[in-house]
């Protein structure tokens, strides 16, 4: 264990265990750097560690992990984001839309995709419904 998170070698093993994603310490051949815990890296991850399995379970030799990241986005609020993607940077609602169009591409099946597209527009003309936010009155001394 290192920093909370298990050491593994550059293709995702550990003697006999792979690990990938938050759990694990996995170095970047491509920087030379360990890779940050986020959904971006772990998707790449996963991907590579599927091909490392099968090429192990042949004998065939795996293949390091390598990634250069696109950029980042996080959503900073209603209808706002920041983004650095390429080295660009963005705010606000373009940002925003970005961050939206990426998500919906990474989200499963078609139908998935388009009542989640239908819920985040209508949300976004519409104020915040504060009924399901559950307030309960600590108050009563029931």
């Amino acid at each position: 264990m290192e920093r909370g998170r298990i050491r593994v070698n550059g293709d995702m093993s550990v003697t006999g265990v792979w690990a990938l994603g938050d759990c694990a310490l996995v170095p970047n051949a491509r920087s030379g750097e360990l890779s940050p815990p986020t959904a971006q890296f772990a998707d790449r991850q996963a991907r590579l560690l599927v091909s490392n399995i099968v090429a192990d379970l042949k004998g065939k030799p795996t293949r390091l992990f390598a990634y250069k990241p696109a950029g980042m986005l996080a959503s900073i609020g209603r209808n706002n984001s920041v983004a650095q993607i390429y080295g660009l940077r963005f705010s606000g609602l373009i940002a925003f839309m970005l961050w939206r169009g990426i998500y919906l591409l990474k989200v499963p099946t078609l139908s998935r995709k388009l009542r989640l597209f239908l819920e985040w527009n209508y949300a976004m003309v519409t104020p915040p419904d504060l009924v399901h936010l559950g307030f309960k009155n600590t108050g009563d001394s029931d």
